[in-house]
């Protein structure tokens, strides 16, 4: 009796959260249609149905025109039910932002502050966040919590911060960060946050690869059945790392000519001499210069695409503040690609995440949606 009980009760949530999930995507539905499109009995709709109103999570919208009878009355999901902050650290930035359950940016800041492994700065950060957080005017019951993207690998146990290169730092516990937070902290690799974050969006994507390109290399993240797929080490997604000229520049890991090395983008800016905007209005000018060098970064960060999706035969996602500038070069990109032998007659997708000035936050945040999703 104890086991079928149990099981019944799964079942119910189960069926709970294919409503609540339903509704989600849907954005709006009549209590018919929510019943015709899960394939549920009625009973079983009607209790969900008044679970979630009564939460709040779903809320009445217009009534419709009638056939005849009771006009029906669609159902939102209410996107403003919750709020979830994304926090990017970076070596001399933290970026911050607060969205809604539908991934709507309600806030955004990014602030310059250099990176320190201390109680004070964590405090400070912390700081920052609820700052952010009062100005808009946002109860904090209200928030799921604060999802960290951070620049280092975090432990397949995730209990500790293995190796950040960038930060110089190295097997740090997480209970360091989570006890300098005021809200509930999940902290992810940053670039597993923001390939996690483009696929939850799109919902015609379950696989792909995702690419950062950022100033000092290239990382990247798996995602498959929209899941974050970590390796058995969790270093899956360090194709960075991928040699492409064994002459050429010294990568942060010592060695030369990786894809991380030859296509990071102060190969662009000179090691932060000039902008970015400032690199590609030369090439907009016609300068002979910097034509060259673009041509051969692409012809570099195609030959890397290349040996991804060799490597993982899935759709191709590239991120970060250089994606905008890549709109007009895209299909030079993709020429590239597709003309070597073995993709030549292949069907997949190469595109450029702009949905955000800060896709790593973005994602993090939304991955404290999906986890709402799941647990409701």
């Amino acid at each position: 009796m104890k086991e079928y009980v149990t099981s019944n009760i799964s079942l119910r949530l189960l069926n709970q959260n294919r409503i609540l999930n339903l509704l989600y995507n849907e954005g709006s539905l009549t209590q018919s249609e929510i019943k015709k499109k899960s394939s549920l009995s009625g009973p079983t709709v009607n209790s969900a149905l008044q679970l979630y109103k009564e939460a709040g999570i779903f809320i009445c919208g217009e009534a419709l025109a009638s056939s005849g009878g009771r006009k029906p009355m669609l159902l939102e999901f209410n996107y403003d039910y919750r709020y979830a902050i994304g926090l990017e650290i970076r070596k001399h930035h933290v970026d911050i932002s607060i969205i809604n359950l539908k991934g709507s940016c309600l806030a955004f800041k990014s602030i310059r502050k250099v990176f320190a492994m201390t109680d004070d700065y964590l405090r400070e950060v912390n700081g920052l966040v609820k700052e952010l957080v009062k100005e808009n005017g946002i109860a904090e019951e209200r928030l799921l919590g604060i999802a960290m993207a951070f620049p280092g690998e975090i432990s397949l146990s995730g209990d500790e911060i293995t190796r950040a290169t960038v930060l110089n730092i190295h097997n740090v516990p997480l209970s360091s960060f989570r006890e300098a937070f005021d809200y509930p902290l999940l902290i992810e690799y940053g670039p597993n946050a923001a390939g996690f974050g483009a696929v939850f969006r799109d919902k015609s994507i379950d696989d792909a690869v995702y690419v950062v390109i950022t100033d000092n290399g290239i990382a990247g993240s798996v995602v498959i059945d929209k899941k974050i797929y970590r390796g058995r080490t969790g270093k899956a997604g360090a194709f960075g790392h991928i040699a492409l000229d064994p002459n050429g520049r010294i990568c942060d890991c010592g060695r030369r000519g990786c894809w991380s090395a030859c296509c990071a983008l102060n190969v662009l800016t000179n090691n932060d001499e000039i902008k970015l905007k400032d690199f590609f209005a030369k090439v907009d000018e016609g300068d002979s210069e910097a034509k060259g060098l673009l041509d051969k970064y692409l012809h570099d960060l195609s030959s890397g695409l290349i040996d991804v999706r060799l490597a993982y035969d899935t759709d191709i996602i590239i991120g970060g503040k250089i994606a905008p500038y890549l709109c007009d070069y895209l299909d030079t990109i993709k020429e590239y690609v597709f003309s070597y032998p073995v993709l030549k007659d292949d069907e997949f997708e190469i595109a450029l995440d702009m949905s955000s000035s800060s896709p790593m936050s973005l994602g993090a945040a939304l991955m404290l949606v999906d986890d709402f999703l799941k647990r409701n």
